[in-house]
């Protein structure tokens, strides 16, 4: 029964890495259909080495914004062009959100007796409010696409000819892309609900490989959450300590012991640091060549 036992633990942690890096490839998926619907293409063996480059950056620059940053500068460099690299990043966010809330209103309606009252109240909360907040953002986008921002604006700061200008315009111009013609995007939100899915998946089968059985669904909401809370600008390095004790908050609902959840979150934030690693080793053979 031990043999048998340390078997399960074995395919459970090669399911779980797994999974890891089909997060990493789903990532690199759902930037090329980005690219694709705004009518650039870019190799998808490049954009997993900028997704691990900006992965390696963001263990060690506060708040988290070294992938975004890197990612941007390097895919800007290769695309030539940083405002669409920019104005991919952003589409990237905002189909992650909408995917999110999607994914947490559809747990809810299938599987809410799985749910504890209060994990369920918070999902059903941060679903309505993502939702809110990006149909917002997207009506204001629609009714300012005929319209030029005012003068003033465009000017303060030397906005009109800088390249954080360029950005801005390019990013609205993304929005606008995206309200004129949403089936195209339609691929990359795909991707983003299978991403969202596959990090589900991750932490299941760590969790199975710990002695911690509850069914999927539950991580399908308990993940998306943690994301959004290590998402807030409160920690310094890539949501670190949030990430866990939100984790550990809502694994104590289902009466899961704090050490288990605490060791799971240590299972995933080892797997980050290894693809960090990975990230790293390709920064540096990208410097060697003088790319």
């Amino acid at each position: 029964m031990g043999l048998a036992r340390g078997q399960v633990s074995c395919a459970c942690l090669l399911l779980g890495g797994s999974s890891g890096l089909l997060c990493v490839v789903i990532s690199a998926y759902q930037w090329r259909a980005l690219l694709l619907a705004q009518g650039r293409r870019l190799d998808l063996a490049e954009l997993i080495r900028l997704y691990l480059i900006g992965l390696a950056f963001s263990h060690c620059l506060p708040l988290g914004i070294g992938s975004d940053a890197v990612k941007t500068l390097y895919s800007g460099r290769v695309l030539g062009s940083y405002p669409l690299a920019a104005a991919t990043l952003a589409l990237a966010r905002l189909l992650g959100l909408l995917a999110l809330s999607l994914l947490l209103g559809g747990v809810l309606c299938i599987w809410r007796q799985l749910l504890p009252a209060p994990l369920g109240a918070v999902a059903a909360t941060a679903s309505l409010m993502v939702t809110l907040a990006l149909a917002c953002l997207l009506g204001i986008t629609r009714l300012t696409s005929k319209r030029q921002w005012p003068a003033w604006l465009a000017k303060a700061g030397g906005w009109s000819c800088s390249l954080y200008g360029k950005g801005v315009a390019a990013v609205q111009a993304a929005l606008t892309t995206l309200v004129a013609r949403p089936s195209s995007f339609l691929a990359a939100l795909g991707f983003s609900l299978c991403f969202w899915v596959m990090a589900a998946l991750n932490y299941y089968s760590y969790g199975l490989a710990l002695d911690i059985h509850l069914p999927l669904p539950c991580y399908l909401v308990a993940i998306p959450l943690v994301a959004l809370a290590a998402a807030l600008p409160l920690s310094l390095c890539n949501g670190l300590g949030i990430r866990e004790g939100t984790l550990v908050a809502i694994l104590a609902l289902y009466h899961v012991p704090v050490s288990k959840a605490l060791f799971l979150a240590a299972c995933v934030d080892a797997q980050g640091v290894l693809l960090a690693l990975g990230g790293w080793l390709a920064y540096v053979w990208q410097r060697r060549e003088g790319k």
